[in-house]
């Protein structure tokens, strides 16, 4: 994915999400204006799934869609920067070495092109972010990395605890998950001390109902989730 969005960013001249919000820019511009004009609103439902008798909402559309794309942009400004950093401290020399010239074993420099690492800068990069992300075993790992140390101008340091190591951008992946969960407790407490008017078709009309029924806690299809929250 880093090597693609590369490679459009070079093609394009701008990052490719840049694109994409223009896109969507453009697109709500469009809906706003159409509105403004003809005073005609777009059904709320985007998507029907008859066989589950299931609404999909445009709004759940674009907060996930949202979420989505901040997460790519701020994961793809990470990498930047932690590669910015990876290339102050590694010499091109180092980086531009050839994978085959660390004499692996068949198996492991297979694994390690089929993930489109071709250089030792390349090996580095990822090995200084986490070197889990290799498709490597234990063993591999440990033959890999015996193989890096022997490359004179590389530094144990850069294996160990790598100064761009702070700036993998897979924290980013494993932050939104911790972020959507607690947002959506946030969200969905806000709902239960606030009960949505169509909880009243249930006997929810104040926070105290829910004491009588708990189990409508979880019913967050009913319920709604509140963005204060």
């Amino acid at each position: 994915m880093s090597e693609m969005t590369t490679v459009l960013r070079k093609r394009l001249r701008f990052a490719p999400y840049w694109y994409v919000i223009g896109f969507l820019l453009g697109v709500t511009a469009v809906l706003l204006i159409t509105h403004w004009v003809t005073g005609t609103t777009p059904d709320r439902v985007a998507i029907h799934i008859a066989a589950l008798d299931f609404d999909i909402y445009w709004y759940g559309i674009w907060i996930v869609g949202g979420i989505s794309l901040g997460a790519y942009v701020v994961s793809d400004l990470v990498r930047e920067r932690g590669t910015a950093v990876f290339q102050v401290h590694v010499p091109v020399s180092v980086q531009q070495t050839p994978i085959s010239m660390l004499d692996l074993p068949e198996e492991i420099a297979q694994i390690l092109q089929k993930n489109k690492v071709d250089t030792v800068g390349d090996l580095l990069l990822q090995w200084g972010f986490d070197p889990r992300y290799l498709g490597l075993n234990a063993t591999g790992l440990e033959t890999t990395r015996q193989a890096l140390l022997r490359v004179p101008a590389v530094q144990p340091e850069w294996l160990d605890k790598a100064p761009w190591r702070a700036w993998n951008p897979d924290h980013v992946w494993n932050g939104i998950v911790w972020a959507l969960i607690l947002a959506v407790i946030g969200a969905r407490l806000y709902h239960v001390l606030t009960p949505s008017p169509s909880m009243a078709a249930v006997g929810i009309t104040s926070p105290l109902d829910y004491l009588r029924n708990p189990y409508k806690v979880l019913d967050f299809r009913s319920g709604g989730l509140g963005i204060y929250g």
